[in-house]
């Protein structure tokens, strides 16, 4: 009875192995494209994509995705590589579609969000395979993302509010232009202001602020100065038409990882009103 439930058995196996090399001698190998990638949140600091991933099944028979991988490369830099889990049915000669939802941080794809975004595209290269169980098909895509814009820093004006007993008061108009199609929020301005050459002073302006989609923002910035820092620049002050401004500036940008800091400069002649 042992020997006849044993050779049983074996033929059962033998059967099921033979079943299995059939079906893969009948099985076509899907295909599998990157159909598009969509572009959807875009912030300063980060931007979410959303790849789109075609399977094309030629069998006669239905099959199972059982996950994915993939590795997402820029400037030849490994930034994403990961698995999901997703399970799709793809019914006998039909087609189906499965999305992989990607998240970019900029900081991770340069030394710099300036540097970054500096440029106006970027290239990357998407590679990965996926699992259909006995087999698994592998998939690469090249595209470029286009990067936003930097916002653009200026001073407006330099009014002369006050020249008293312990020094000068002025009013720095400044102003924000944001060329990109999304708002952008800003935590805080850290600057450095010189004038004429000569650093004047530095400080924290700006609290919580957002510049509408293709829209300019203004803010002023108090500046009180004795005259031990403005030295011989009180008479241009006093009866100038104009004056040098080199403006150093640092924007606070709200980002999912906390807070990153963008670097803006601005230099010109700047109209001294009183």
């Amino acid at each position: 009875m042992y020997r006849y439930l044993r050779a049983t058995g074996l033929i059962l196996l033998l059967s099921a192995l033979v079943g299995c090399a059939t079906l893969q001698q009948q099985l076509k190998t899907p295909e599998v494209t990157v159909q598009r990638v969509d572009i959807g949140r875009v912030s300063l600091t980060d931007m979410d994509l959303d790849v789109k991933l075609g399977i094309n099944n030629p069998n006669l028979f239905g099959i199972s995705l059982a996950g994915l991988n993939y590795r997402l490369e820029v400037n030849q830099r490994a930034l994403l590589q990961g698995r999901s889990d997703q399970r799709v049915q793809v019914a006998a000669a039909d087609s189906s579609q499965v999305s992989l939802p990607l998240s970019l941080n900029y900081a991770d794809m340069a030394d710099g969000i300036g540097a970054l975004l500096s440029q106006d595209t970027i290239a990357y290269q998407l590679t990965g395979d996926l699992n259909f169980g006995l087999f698994s098909v592998p998939y690469s895509y090249r595209g470029e993302i286009d990067l936003p814009s930097l916002p653009r820093v200026s001073i407006k004006g330099l009014r002369v509010e006050q020249i008293g007993l312990q020094g000068v008061s002025l009013l720095l108009s400044l102003g924000m232009e944001n060329p990109n199609n999304f708002p952008i929020r800003l935590n805080g301005l850290q600057y450095d202001l010189s004038l004429a050459g000569k650093p004047v002073s530095s400080g924290q302006s700006i609290g919580p602020m957002e510049v509408a989609a293709s829209a300019q923002g203004s803010n002023t910035i108090r500046l009180a100065l004795d005259y031990a820092s403005i030295g011989s620049l009180l008479t241009t002050l006093s009866r100038g038409s104009t004056i040098p401004v080199d403006f150093n500036a640092s924007l606070g940008l709200p980002g999912q990882r906390g807070e990153q800091r963008l670097p803006l400069q601005w230099q010109g002649n700047v109209a001294i009103t009183r």
